[in-house]
């Protein structure tokens, strides 16, 4: 039986009273579970009500990064907003996953984040977005 998006989030979520094992475990279980759904969007860092939400994004990075490109295409634009910090859970991993898809597939998401991080004087996003641009590490 599938579990329902809650569940996947419950074994996502990041609580102390697990163990590092306990906890890895969950998250394996919760992406062998989330890899068989075809909508990506409950997983594009989530705002959960009942937990801290950031708890969950690295798990839901990590499901994503799994995902082929032509399964990204729909949610570039939330995966290069994810980007924002690079102190968000997660970040580094889809900085990764985004990394390694050739840059003429994305340049259009790019150039438009691009532009929006210049609009609003964000020069840390600019600075990842640029990097990723030029295909090379962001630090």
């Amino acid at each position: 039986m599938s579990l329902n998006i809650d569940e996947i989030y419950d074994l996502f979520s990041w609580d102390a009273s697990y163990s590092e094992e306990e906890y890895e475990a969950r998250v394996e279980r919760g992406i062998g579970e989330a890899i068989k759904l075809r909508n990506l969007y409950p997983f594009m860092q989530p705002v959960l009500a009942d937990r801290n939400s950031k708890t969950v994004w690295e798990p839901c990075a990590k499901l994503i990064a799994l995902k082929p490109d032509e399964d990204l295409d729909a949610y570039m634009y939330l995966l290069l907003a994810w980007l924002k910090d690079m102190n968000w859970p997660g970040a580094e991993i889809i900085f990764d996953r985004l990394f390694r898809i050739p840059v003429a597939r994305i340049e259009q998401y790019l150039d438009h984040s691009i532009a929006c991080a210049k609009r609003d004087n964000d020069t840390c996003w600019c600075h990842v977005l640029e990097a990723l641009k030029e295909h090379r590490q962001w630090y």
